[in-house]
């Protein structure tokens, strides 16, 4: 059985990336909460983290191939982000994930291993390495209200909130140890973050004081 993780892309449209395996699937999810299989996309990488680049192309974050970010349509025709500058870094399983935020043209990726964020433009190619002392153990990553990026800490037990500058605007503990996942609501209000901890993996609502 494969670990999974699930990403929501559009109102009825999500995708499930197969961690340690090199498939993305497309489901539609219905009123009902039932999910079904639309296609099977494969991939010549691994990938563990996916996010929605355009109409019909995917920013996904790889493990063990040279390039941590590549790019994949819904056909399977895989690329490369040439517009936006990042680190050449090959990246462990569960050590790097990234996120494009739409309305300021921003991927950003976490680095596990090093403590820090990167915020990289795909307007200007300009990518800032953030670090702060309340960055420990980056994992998931999402957009947040005002094109802000909203982060998991492993090692703190908390979410920081950056600025599109790269500046920590808020820290929030999650209640629960090792947050792994985080996503936010389409009006910007709340987030939702899961874990990763044997035997007490949780999934949490929360409403963000600070947008």
């Amino acid at each position: 059985m494969h670990t999974v993780y699930m990403y929501v892309l559009h109102d009825n449209m999500c995708n499930l990336p197969f961690i340690y395996s090199r498939n993305i699937a497309l489901l539609t999810m219905a009123s009902d909460s039932t999910l079904t299989v639309v296609k099977t996309v494969s991939t010549s990488f691994s990938c563990f983290s996916i996010s929605l680049l355009d109409t019909d192309t995917f920013l996904v974050g790889t493990w063990n191939h040279p390039k941590p970010v590549r790019t994949i349509t819904i056909r399977g025709t895989e690329g490369e982000l040439s517009n936006a500058s990042f680190p050449n870094k090959t990246y462990g399983p569960d050590k790097s994930t990234c996120t494009y935020i739409p309305s300021t043209k921003t991927m950003v990726l976490t680095d596990w291993e090093d403590n820090a964020v990167y915020m990289c433009s795909t307007e200007t190619s300009e990518c800032r390495k953030v670090t702060d002392d309340r960055i420990r153990r980056p994992r998931g990553v999402c957009g947040g209200p005002g094109g802000t990026a909203i982060v998991c800490c492993n090692d703190s037990n908390t979410i920081v909130q950056l600025s599109p500058q790269g500046c920590v605007m808020m820290e929030q503990s999650v209640g629960m140890m090792y947050p792994l996942a985080v996503s936010g609501s389409r009006d910007g209000s709340h987030m939702v973050v899961s874990n990763r901890h044997t035997n007490n993996e949780k999934i949490k609502l929360f409403r963000l004081v600070c947008s």
